[in-house]
C-alpha cells in the first residue's frame, strides 16, 4: 500500500463526515486498492458513497460490488435497530435502568447514518444482574450465564450480537477506577439520549461520552488494534456534541485517568488527517503530541480493524499466542502515552492471557 493511497482514503472520509470536494485524482488501480483498505478498515460504506460522487472510467465489477456491499451494511443497520429498539422498549417497560453505549448511538451522528458498518449493541445496566437476566431470557428465549466474568457477557438475537455490561470500564489501578466508578454514579442521575427511528434510547452525557470514546480507543488499540472507523466515532461525537462537552472538566477527567497524552496523540489524527476543525477538539496539541501520529497510523494501517491484519494463525492456539505477543508490544511501543495505566496493564495482560491460553 503506497502513502499516495493512504491519503486518498482520508479525503474519501473528509468527503463523506464534513462534506469537502474530493481534491485528487484516482486511477483504476486506486480505486480497487482504496475499497480493500476501506474494507479493511471498516469503513467501506462511507467511502464507496464518497466515491459514487466521483466521474471516472472505473471498474464496473467493483462498482457494482460497491453497491452490493453498501446495501448489506444498510440493511445490517435496519436490524441491529429493530433489535436495539426492542431491548430499549423492554427495559421501558419493565423499569430497568440501562445505558446504551457507542455502536448505533454514534451511528445516528453521521451524515449518512446508515452507512456506518453496524456491531454490536452494547448496554450498560444499574440493576442486579439477575433481576435482567430473568427477564431477557424470558422475552428473547436465550440462556444466560449464572455469573458475570470481568464485567460483562455476550448472547445474540435474530443474529444480532448483544454485550450486556455491569461496569463500563475496568482500570489497572485501583485510584483510577475510583475516579470513574464515581462519574458512572452521577451518570445515573443524569438522562441524555439520542433518537433512533424515532425511539428515544438513553446514553451517556455529551461529556463523559466525549471521554469514553477514546478510551475504549486506546485500550483497545493497545490489547488488539482499532481501525479508522473508531477514529471516525470518535470524530462525530466531539463535532456533534462540541457546544455540549465541558471541555475544563473533559481535561481534567483525561489528566486523572493518565490518558491526556494519549488522546492529544490520537487527536492528531482527527484533525490533521480526518479533516475535524481544531477548534472542535477540546484539548490543545502540539508537535510533540504530533511526533506520534506516524507510527500511530502504522499500526492502525497496518493491523486493520481490531488488528486482524496480525494474524497468521491457523488454529485458535496460535491465535490466543498472537493476541498476547500484540497486546505486549503495544504496551511497550505506547507505555510513554499514559505510563500508569499501561504500566498497571502489563501483569494483568500477561496473566489474564496466560489463563486463556490454558484453559
Amino acid at each position: 500500500m503506497s502513502i499516495d493511497v493512504m491519503n486518498i482514503i482520508f479525503l474519501l472520509l473528509r468527503s463523506a463526515l464534513w462534506g469537502e470536494a474530493f481534491q485528487g485524482e484516482l486511477s483504476k488501480e486506486d480505486f480497487a486498492w482504496v475499497l480493500k483498505l476501506a474494507k479493511e478498515q471498516t469503513v467501506y460504506g462511507l467511502v464507496f458513497d464518497a466515491l459514487s460522487q466521483l466521474k471516472g472510467n472505473f471498474d464496473k465489477r467493483l462498482i457494482f460490488e460497491g453497491l452490493s456491499v453498501s446495501q448489506m451494511i444498510q440493511r445490517q443497520n435496519e436490524c441491529v435497530n429493530k433489535e436495539l429498539k426492542e431491548i430499549v422498549r423492554m427495559f421501558d417497560e419493565n423499569g430497568i435502568n440501562y445505558l446504551v453505549v457507542k455502536g448505533q448511538t454514534y451511528s445516528v451522528l453521521y451524515p449518512k447514518s446508515d452507512l456506518r458498518m453496524a456491531g454490536d449493541v452494547d448496554f450498560l445496566i444499574h440493576q442486579e444482574y439477575h433481576s435482567v437476566k430473568s427477564l431477557i431470557e424470558r422475552q428473547f428465549l436465550v440462556n444466560l450465564p449464572e455469573t458475570v466474568i470481568e464485567g460483562e457477557i455476550e448472547f445474540e438475537h435474530n443474529n444480532v450480537p448483544f454485550e450486556l455490561h455491569t461496569r463500563l470500564r475496568t482500570y489497572a489501578k485501583k485510584r483510577h477506577q475510583v475516579v470513574w466508578d464515581t462519574l458512572m454514579e452521577k451518570e445515573w442521575q443524569e438522562k441524555y439520549y439520542v433518537e433512533i427511528d424515532g425511539v428515544k434510547v438513553r446514553t451517556l452525557s455529551p461529556t463523559l461520552n466525549a471521554a469514553y470514546v477514546f478510551i475504549h480507543l486506546f485500550f483497545h488499540f493497545i490489547r488488539e488494534g482499532v481501525s479508522l472507523r473508531q477514529l471516525c466515532d470518535w470524530a462525530m461525537v466531539l463535532h456533534h456534541y462540541k457546544d455540549e462537552i465541558d471541555k475544563e472538566e473533559l481535561s481534567q477527567l483525561l489528566s486523572d485517568l493518565d490518558l491526556i497524552d494519549a488522546c492529544r496523540a490520537f487527536g492528531t489524527i482527527l484533525t490533521d488527517h480526518l479533516g475535524m476543525p481544531v477548534s472542535e477538539f477540546p484539548l490543545s496539541l502540539s508537535k510533540t503530541d504530533r511526533k506520534w501520529k506516524k507510527k500511530l497510523l502504522k499500526d492502525i494501517f497496518g493491523g486493520g480493524n481490531f488488528g486482524k491484519l496480525h494474524h497468521k494463525a491457523q488454529n485458535s492456539w496460535q491465535f490466543k499466542i498472537e493476541t498476547l505477543q500484540l497486546a505486549i508490544r503495544n504496551t511497550l511501543r505506547y507505555y510513554r502515552l499514559c505510563p500508569s495505566e499501561i504500566g498497571g496493564m502489563i501483569p494483568r495482560l500477561v496473566k489474564g492471557n496466560l489463563k486463556i491460553l490454558f484453559s
